[in-house]
């Protein structure tokens, strides 16, 4: 299964009309997706999140268990991160039973989203084109030069949750290249601390064979 989350953030929207409804409902999504991972609320948040969002973490849990490791290798930081605690984290009687609306639902109720930078967040500069809407991401003000899209289904406005996704990849890759380890080593050391056992390279293995 080959990801390309960061063209998802970094491709340059097209110039659309952004009328004034609009803009609130797609930062009132944004507003929801921030209150439910910080409060924890699984269920709620799958309310503010798109359907390709969801079909994409079912692709995740199927990763989990038949992937092999060569092709492991060759996936994103956050994908390996999400298979690897996956792995580490859900027993395997409900990870069998596991799509990709139950995955949110169990990660983020389980905090596996909910960071400090979060509550700082907000955005702006809204562009929507269509039924497809970016957005620049602003920390504390200051415009990160990364964008959110959202898209519009069923008549609503709904949060692009892999765009998150994106950032999240930048950022680990941001901090393996100054910690001097290699991609796979970074994400062991920092899931280590999750279980009471050591994690050794059979993490990068299948839990299953098809």
């Amino acid at each position: 299964m080959k990801k390309i989350l960061l063209f998802l953030v970094l491709i340059l929207p097209m110039p659309g009309f952004a009328s004034d409804g609009s803009v609130r409902e797609i930062k009132s999504c944004f507003d929801s997706f921030k209150k439910y991972v910080m409060e924890k609320k699984g269920n709620e948040f799958i309310s503010c999140v798109n359907k390709r969002s969801i079909s994409y973490c079912s692709e995740l849990v199927e990763d989990s268990l038949y992937l092999p490791a060569d092709k492991f290798s060759s996936l994103s930081m956050i994908d390996r991160y999400l298979i690897m605690r996956i792995n580490i984290s859900i027993p395997m009687g409900i990870l069998l039973k596991m799509y990709g609306k139950e995955f949110l639902i169990y990660s983020v109720t389980n905090g596996w989203f909910t960071d400090e930078f979060i509550p700082s967040l907000t955005i702006d500069n809204v562009a929507i084109n269509g039924d497809t809407a970016h957005a620049d991401i602003y920390q504390n003000g200051r415009n990160t030069g990364a964008k959110y899209k959202f898209m519009k289904e069923d008549g609503q406005w709904k949060f692009v949750f892999i765009s998150h996704f994106a950032i999240i990849n930048s950022s680990l890759k941001s901090y393996q290249l100054k910690s001097g380890k290699s991609e796979n080593d970074y994400l062991k050391g920092i899931l280590q601390p999750l279980v009471d056992y050591r994690l050794d390279d059979y993490i990068f293995e299948p839990v299953l064979k098809k």
